[in-house]
Parts: structure tokens; C-alpha cells; sequence
């Protein structure tokens, strides 16, 4: 689909080519009627004496012949003044582009060292938080994107050059043909004034060479000279509007792609956060349930001691009534009851033993797990300084600019 630009270019040339049809068949007509009128003299001349009157005529007719040459020369002239003037307006437009486009390009350079930056120091993250999650994916995308901005504003401004050179060659092609032009009129308006031998200047003899054009080359010509600039004025509006479109979608595909690795690098610290924190409140409860075991330890060792001072009375008890007399020494309930608590004793202080043993145990897993809590905080310290210290101030200083 064609654009509105488009749409008036076409009609201008539609216009132009019109013009100019109509003048070469005016010069046309003319042509036929000069070489009328001349067969016409030459056969009345033929016909008269030779008088002054022949004189008179051959000058009035050459008179015509120069004005409309001075008619068809003026006007060319002036298609090519107002198109070297549109010529200009659009190189100067088409420079303001390049510049333009030189300025979106050097802006690109700062946000990609930044991206490059927050790559490299994150880098920095430790064990397990070292991690390509989809802050690491964001940013790599967002390099893979400025880079790619960068080949593109390269090659257009690569265009934009060398077709500005061209509207500058079509300028100069322009201007030597309006000089030309020019110089010619200067010189017909010269031959219109010799109407005697008394004001005949003086001028040096010109050797033309032996090959000349016709009426129709020249008009011919003219015209591609005026169609090669209207060309190439054309490819500059649709290279400028190709240009536009350019500068606005890699403004939107970096406001978007920045944006995007942004809301990635914030939703990232809120997981480092939010880990941070459950890590935090299971090491509070496992720091709580340490000092329970200890607790509990101390419980047990506490009770051994207390079944050590019994198992001691219980084993007095026996001494002091192995020392009752031979006779005496019965088994009797009191004999059986002891027996039974050392035994009691005994089974009691293996199983505290048991349970000190597995409470130590537990202990030590337990001081393990702190160990492992506190280094995995201190890495999600580290970790969420990196992100939102370090990174998101980076981040806050990328400038994105619509050129």
C-alpha cells in the first residue's frame, strides 16, 4: 500500500510529464509552421526583386524564430530553478536526518556498556544464587538488541549518504544545465539585437564541432535531466519516511526491552527478598529448637546424675546389709526389691545414655543446618545487594532518548 507522500509524488510527475508533453508538441507545431513560413519567404523571394523589403522580412521572421527559442529556454529555466530549489530543501532535510540518525546511534552506545555492566556484576552472585534466570535471559536480549539497533542505524546512514550524494550529483547536473541554459539565452538575446552591420559587435568566430543535437534532443534532453532529479528527490522523501519509521520503532524497541529486563530485575528481588526472609524465620526456629535440644540435653544429664545417686543408694543399701551375718543374709522381699531397682536403674541409665547420645546428635545436625542457613543469607545478602544496590542503580542511570 502506497503512502500519502506517495500518492502526491506520483501526481507531481503525472503533472510534469504532462507539461512537458505539451511543449514538445508545441515546439512541434511551431517547427512545422517555421518551416512553412520559410518555404513560403523563399518562394516570394524568388518571385520579388531584391529590395529592401526581403531585408525586412528575412530580420522579422529570425526576430520570431530567437523569441520563442528565448520563450522555450526561460522556461526550462525555471523548472530547473524550482527544482533545484526542491532539490535543496531535501538534501537539507535528508542531512538533518543523517544527523539525526548519527545521534540515535552514539545514544545507544551508554545503554549497551550499562547492560554489559549489570552482565559483569552480576557475575559477582555466589554458589547456588549463581543462576541464568530471566534477569540473566533480559539482559543478554536487551545486548542482542542495542547491538542489532546499531547494524541498523549503521546501514541506514550508510543509504542516507550515498543517496544524498546522489541528490547532490543531480544538484550539480541540475545547476550546469541551468548555467548552460543560461549562457545560451544571454546569447540569443545578443544575436536579437544585430539588426544592422553598424551594430554588429564584435565577437571572436566559434568552431562548433561537427555534431549537434535537435530541437527534440535538446528538449529530450532537458527533460530526463529534470526527471533524474525528480527521481532522485522522490527516493530521498520515501528514504527520509522509511528513516522516520526507523528512529521511531528502535524508541519503542528499547523502551520496551529496557522495561522488560527492569520488571525481570525487580521480580527477581523480590524472590531473593522473599527467600531471604523464609531462610531467616527457619533459622530463628532452628536456633529456637537448638536451645530446646540443649535444653533437653541437660534434662538427660541432669536425670543420669539423679539415677547415678540412686543406682549409689540402692548399691549402699545392698553393702550394708551384706554385712548382716551369715545366718541373716536372707533373700527376702527387701533382698528382691533392690535387685529389681539396680536392675530398673541400670535399664534407665542405658536409655539416657540412648537419648543423650541421639539428643547430641540431633544437636549437631541441627548446628549444621544453621551453618547452611546463615551462608545461604549471606549469599541472598549478597545477592540482593547485587541486584538491587548495584544493578538497579546502574539501571536507573540508562536514558533511553526519541531522536
Amino acid at each position: 500500500m502506497y503512502s500519502p507522500c506517495d500518492w502526491t509524488c506520483s501526481n507531481e510527475i503525472k503533472y510534469a510529464n504532462a507539461v512537458a508533453a505539451r511543449q514538445s508538441a508545441q515546439i512541434q507545431d511551431y517547427t512545422c509552421d517555421v518551416i512553412l513560413k520559410e518555404i513560403k519567404a523563399r518562394t516570394e523571394r524568388a518571385m520579388e526583386d531584391v529590395d529592401k523589403k526581403i531585408g525586412i522580412q528575412f530580420r522579422n521572421n529570425f526576430i520570431k524564430i530567437l523569441e520563442f527559442r528565448l520563450n522555450d529556454i526561460t522556461f526550462w529555466m525555471d523548472e530547473l530553478t524550482k527544482l533545484i530549489k526542491d532539490n535543496a530543501g531535501e538534501s537539507k532535510a535528508l542531512e538533518a536526518c543523517i544527523v539525526r540518525l548519527k545521534n540515535a546511534l552514539e545514544a545507544t552506545k551508554e545503554p549497551l556498556c550499562l547492560a554489559r555492566q549489570c552482565i559483569n556484576i552480576r557475575e559477582g552472585r555466589d554458589g547456588i544464587d549463581l543462576v541464568a534466570d530471566n534477569t540473566h535471559h533480559e539482559l543478554a536480549k536487551e545486548i542482542d538488541i542495542f547491538c542489532g539497533i546499531q547494524q541498523l542505524l549503521i546501514r541506514t546512514i550508510e543509504q542516507a549518504e550515498e543517496q544524498l550524494r546522489l541528490n547532490r550529483k543531480s544538484a550539480y547536473n541540475l545547476k550546469r544545465d541551468y548555467e548552460s541554459k543560461d549562457t545560451a539565452k544571454n546569447q540569443e538575446e545578443l544575436a536579437k539585437t544585430v539588426s544592422s552591420y553598424e551594430n554588429t559587435p564584435k565577437v571572436n568566430k566559434c568552431y562548433h564541432p561537427a555534431k549537434s543535437i535537435s530541437p527534440t534532443e535538446w528538449v529530450i534532453s532537458v527533460r530526463n535531466n529534470l526527471q533524474e532529479g525528480e527521481r532522485q528527490i522522490h527516493n530521498s522523501l520515501q528514504l527520509r519516511a522509511i528513516i522516520e519509521n526507523i528512529l521511531n520503532q528502535i524508541y519503542e524497541d528499547q523502551i520496551k526491552q529496557t522495561e522488560a529486563t527492569n520488571r525481570a530485575i525487580r521480580k527477581r528481588i523480590d524472590e531473593i527478598r522473599d527467600s531471604k526472609r523464609k531462610l531467616e524465620e527457619n533459622l530463628g526456629l532452628t536456633l529456637k529448637q537448638i536451645i530446646e535440644v540443649e535444653k533437653n540435653i541437660d534434662k538427660i544429664k541432669d536425670a543420669i546424675c539423679n539415677v547415678l545417686k540412686a543406682a549409689q543408694i540402692v548399691e549402699a543399701k545392698q553393702n550394708i546389709r551384706d554385712c548382716r551375718p551369715v545366718n541373716e543374709r536372707t533373700q527376702d522381699a527387701p533382698y528382691y526389691r533392690m535387685l529389681e531397682q539396680s536392675n530398673d536403674l541400670r535399664n534407665d541409665l542405658s536409655t539416657l545414655h540412648h537419648k543423650i547420645h541421639d539428643s547430641e546428635r540431633e544437636l549437631k545436625n541441627l548446628r549444621r543446618r544453621q551453618l547452611d542457613l546463615e551462608e545461604e543469607i549471606q549469599l541472598k545478602s549478597n545477592s540482593l545487594n547485587i541486584e538491587e544496590v548495584q544493578v538497579q542503580s546502574i539501571r536507573s542511570s540508562i536514558l533511553i532518548q526519541k531522536f
